[in-house]
């Protein structure tokens, strides 16, 4: 029935709320932990999906409500703080591009599995949620490698205050 309009009720509105803590979650844990535990909500979102239920759902609705509130803080704030004003805006357009990007061959991907279906099968629906789930669990491995600024070197970088 209405499950998915109850699951993006629940999604935004504990964004909107946790928005106001995710900036303290990021001060304590810095912009690339916060991301990783962002990022880690979104995989287990997509996972409910491989076998959903719908408390499942309301649960992991909850739970990336609050890592999209954290994950979106933390890249504004590991852009701003490895950003010159020389780069953020080059930096900024290629944040944006990966998101497009990201989108895009998303979409293409499950075009073309569900291209032709009359129904989605579960082998189908399986198969297209792990594979997802795969991407974005390596999309979070990566980010540990996004490197840390040392304090000396923030001599150069944007004035935030």
């Amino acid at each position: 029935g209405a499950s998915g309009y109850v699951s993006l009720a629940i999604l935004y509105s504990v964004f909107a709320v946790s928005n106001w803590g995710a900036p303290s979650i990021v001060s304590v844990c810095g912009p690339r932990y916060s991301m990783v535990i962002g990022a880690v909500m979104y995989c287990l979102f997509i996972a409910v999906f491989i076998y959903p239920m719908v408390w499942a759902l309301y649960l992991a609705s909850v739970l990336i409500g609050l890592g999209a509130a954290v994950i979106w803080t933390a890249q504004g704030s590991f852009l701003t703080i490895n950003s010159t004003q020389e780069t953020i805006g080059r930096n900024s357009g290629i944040f944006w591009a990966l998101l497009q990007c990201s989108l895009l061959f998303g979409n293409i991907f499950v075009w073309k599995e569900f291209n032709g279906k009359e129904t989605i099968d579960s082998k189908t629906r399986v198969q297209v949620y792990v594979v997802l789930l795969v991407v974005c669990c390596v999309g979070t491995l990566m980010l540990f490698v996004l490197r840390n600024r040392r304090p000396e070197d923030r001599s150069d970088l944007l004035n935030v205050n």
